[in-house]
């Protein structure tokens, strides 16, 4: 079953279902479904109404849905916030789709009375499928879901993204089906030099850049378009966009992406379109650095990484550098001063990069990371001769399939490959070791024993403890009997008071590639504990 979205991402991968871009498969697709975040409002009329165009290119007889949305009213003295322009385009919007199913969902009261009071549309045309702190949303859903007679199979993708409803990016009515990368060009500020290229997506004008300190800005690369290219190209794939290049890029990179990357990755992912890269190659060597680095994010994988080659027995291998850039936290998020204090403790210098892709291009996080992180490591390409790609994963984990909706870890092998050149290589750091194995090793290492950050909310001074991520940590270091070696950076008495929580949470992960081992060794040495866990979590697991 095809089914058009504007969301396509947001769908686990599931057999039988091929999710496509809105606006693409109009001669065969079997269903339209659209899921929108809080976005109902002025600033978002351009987005509305080119929803009501894609959905209408469709032949009449497609039917549509959308599986909800949210105005930004605030309350329901729904009369103050009358916007005629605005109130004109959902009109439209909803007309068309209604014209195509029952009814349409969406999050909670206020948008459900905006609807049917101040639109005036019929009770039964508008059901409420999500509210916040419900406990019973997936019966609502499930009811909505029936009454349009959307198929039930992709229930919890539908419920996900009303827990997050996040839109990465929706598709405007443009007929330009290129995305134009400038020439790059290089400014200074004060302090900072800045790697800035002009990029026209959808006849808009967006200044992408990476930022850096002065020192550094010998090493920006602005002969050649490669940073650029590499931030825009998952963007383009998933908006079926093709990309010119107005600079040169390094041959054999360019190279790598159109003959092997691209259409590996498409191939692979109906969701993704085979972007083409127009662009002149260079050969010509590059002005190169010498430095061998590594991203210090001050996690386990950064610390084992740079455990490993900081004092390497292969010496023309080892680090000279650590680098930090905005990968996910923003520019001026307190990491840059972990980083900054792990390299001091280190004696290593730490090159630091701002940036305003997060910003500007929207890009899933966990989709993309190698691509966003590569960007700023790109845009310095005159500095390093190695870089070390901190990897999650080992390669027994690779897997092409449905790669647009998984972790880039999982391509990395493939990505290694295409990223290195002749006189710059991205190589690999630490895939020997899962990472229990890799928690080992960071306990004999001191700057992580005082340094180590893994937690959601980097914004705190220690790890906060409770969030997946800090639960993981703590229950492998538990296991290595290493909790007190990490005292300064956790609260590990607080842990061993709410040490059963914590188990409860282990059980619920006991299938994950990373805890399974963990709960398998409590299960043997602590197993009334671990009994008592599963009472708690209910018997639960992923």
């Amino acid at each position: 079953m095809k089914i058009a979205s504007n969301t396509p991402t947001a769908f686990h991968p599931k057999s039988g279902y091929e999710f496509v871009q809105l606006g693409d498969g109009v001669d065969d697709v079997s269903a339209v479904l659209l899921m929108l975040e809080k976005n109902w409002g002025s600033n978002f009329i351009d987005s509305i109404r080119a929803l009501t165009y894609w959905v209408s290119s469709y032949p009449k007889e497609v039917p549509a849905f959308i599986v909800g949305c949210e105005s930004t009213i605030p309350d329901l003295n729904l009369e103050l916030y009358r916007h005629n322009e605005r109130d004109d385009a959902i009109r439209a919007l909803c007309d068309e789709v209604l014209g195509r199913s029952a009814s349409i969902g969406v999050r909670g009261e206020i948008t459900r009375a905006y609807l049917t009071q101040l639109l005036g549309f019929a009770d039964n045309q508008v059901d409420v499928i999500y509210e916040r702190g419900a406990p019973n949303n997936s019966d609502k859903l499930r009811r909505f879901l029936v009454k349009n007679g959307l198929p039930i199979g992709i229930e919890n993708s539908l419920l996900d993204f009303q827990n997050d409803p996040y839109v990465p990016y929706e598709k405007p009515i443009s007929p330009e089906k290129n995305i134009t990368i400038s020439h790059p060009y290089i400014t200074t500020t004060g302090e900072t030099a800045r790697l800035s290229a002009d990029v026209t997506i959808d006849g808009q004008i967006k200044t992408l850049w990476c930022e850096t300190a002065l020192s550094n800005s010998q090493y920006l690369l602005a002969e050649r378009a490669d940073a650029f290219l590499c931030a825009l190209l998952p963007l383009a794939m998933r908006i079926g966009k093709d990309i010119i290049c107005e600079a040169p890029v390094t041959d054999e990179f360019l190279h790598n992406l159109n003959e092997i990357l691209i259409p590996q990755l498409s191939a692979h992912d109906s969701r993704l379109h085979r972007t083409i890269i127009t662009a002149v190659g260079d050969c010509s060597s590059i002005p190169s650095g010498h430095a061998i680095g590594t991203g210090m994010s001050c996690g386990v994988d950064s610390f084992y990484t740079t455990s490993l080659y900081h004092d390497s027995p292969y010496g023309s291998m080892a680090l000279t550098h650590l680098y930090c850039g905005n990968y996910l936290y923003g520019n001026n998020s307190p990491l840059y001063d972990r980083a900054q204090a792990a390299a001091d403790d280190l004696s290593l210098p730490l090159v630091r990069t701002a940036t305003n892709i997060n910003e500007a291009l929207h890009l899933p996080h966990v989709y993309t990371h190698f691509f966003k992180t590569m960007f700023g490591v790109l845009a310095l390409r005159k500095l390093f001769r190695i870089y070390y790609y901190s990897t999650a994963e080992d390669f027994s984990h690779f897997d092409l399939k449905n790669n647009s909706v998984r972790d880039t870890a999982l391509i990395e092998l493939l990505l290694l490959y295409v990223f290195s050149c002749a006189e710059f290589r991205v190589i690999t750091g630490g895939v020997k070791s899962e990472r229990l194995e890799k928690t080992r090793a960071i306990c004999d290492f001191p700057t992580a024993r005082k340094f180590l950050n893994v937690c959601l909310h980097p914004g705190e001074k220690q790890n906060c403890g409770k969030c997946g991520k800090c639960l993981r940590t703590l229950l492998m270091l538990d296991m290595l009997e290493a909790l007190d070696s990490f005292g300064s950076v956790f609260d590990v008495e607080e842990y061993r008071r709410s040490r059963a929580e914590s188990f409860a949470y282990l059980v619920q992960e006991k299938h994950s590639i990373m805890l399974a081992d963990v709960y398998r060794h409590f299960a043997k040495t602590e197993p009334l504990l671990v009994a008592e866990a599963e009472g708690m979590a209910g018997g639960g697991a992923r």
